[in-house]
């Protein structure tokens, strides 16, 4: 999610992102002009096969049950609940024609992505 701030007395553009958890190497700010493109990946911080009712699924489940590896039974873990979101994820803002890269700047601070830019010359 992201938040895009217009403030007349400000000189620049700001657009905030939710990145809870990312380091600034998993995220990527690049310009593609003429768009501003934030690329990243959220990893779980834990391993799960997904699960559902559907009988094709039991059966499969039921199968990695029965698997062992050197004697001992797989763990079979359920996520009881699946609200977070993880995988890959790609934002796009159209910027002005004239921005350049070195236009852009972004700094990452308690999950928060700031990405700035400047909000340049009036039209005439």
């Amino acid at each position: 999610r992201m938040d895009l701030i217009d403030d007349p007395e400000s000189p620049n553009f700001i657009a905030v992102f939710e990145v809870p958890g990312l380091k600034s190497s998993e995220i990527s700010v690049e310009l593609h002009s003429p768009f501003l493109e934030i690329l990243g990946t959220r990893r779980a911080p834990y391993t799960h096969q997904s699960t559902s009712a559907s009988p094709s699924n039991a059966t499969q489940l039921n199968q990695t049950n029965q698997t062992t590896r050197q004697g001992s039974p797989l763990r079979q873990t359920r996520i009881l609940l699946n609200e977070l979101r993880f995988g890959r994820f790609r934002r796009c803002i159209k910027m002005p024609e004239w921005i350049t890269q070195s236009d852009i700047k972004a700094s990452l601070a308690e999950g928060m992505l700031t990405v700035t830019w400047p909000r340049g010359p009036e039209p005439s």
